[in-house]
């Protein structure tokens, strides 16, 4: 686990980091956005430079944060020419896992889960349709952009993390429309 006052200090400087989770080799780029005990709430980038969406990751789960990140003068140049260096965010709550959750209902229509210590590398991704302190209710859509006749029961405890907005989500959603 890294030394989470270096997050704290990013999201006070919003400043671009590097983190790498054990479960990953991948290193991510990303801006903290919101630093809790549990919980981190992260604005991503893809790989051409642009914003995409968020991620929410648990601080026992990050093994490596490069701050600032090697190159966050020309990425954040990037994307001040671009226009993307001021963007409103949804009112989200990372107090814990279900209130990242319950909050997620009023504002994203589909929201991506992992479970990596259940189902490692595996996302999926759907609605939440009903939290409370042990399990999410998941109307799940699948890869195909269909959604599930039945909702899934997700434990919280298995969440490793949970990614919200952004390109890939946003196309599910476009192609699956409201569930029935």
């Amino acid at each position: 686990m890294i030394d989470p006052s270096i997050l704290s200090e990013a999201r006070d400087e919003a400043s671009l980091v590097q983190v790498r989770t054990r479960y990953s080799d991948q290193p991510q780029s990303c801006f903290p956005i919101e630093v809790e005990r549990d919980l981190v709430l992260f604005l991503t980038l893809d790989a051409g430079f642009h914003l995409d969406g968020m991620r929410v990751l648990r601080p026992r789960d990050l093994v490596e944060c490069t701050s600032p990140h090697p190159h966050a003068k020309f990425v954040e140049e990037a994307l001040r020419l671009r226009g993307e260096d001021e963007i409103e965010l949804p009112a989200l709550s990372i107090e814990s896992m279900v209130t990242l959750l319950e909050t997620s209902i009023q504002h994203l229509p589909v929201v991506g889960f992992y479970r990596d210590e259940i189902e490692p590398g595996v996302s999926r991704q759907g609605r939440v349709m009903e939290v409370d302190e042990q399990r999410a209710l998941v109307l799940e859509v699948d890869d195909d952009a269909l959604w599930a006749s039945e909702p899934t029961i997700m434990k919280i405890e298995d969440l490793t993390r949970v990614d919200l907005g952004g390109a890939r989500l946003e196309a599910f959603y476009l192609v699956a429309g409201e569930p029935d």
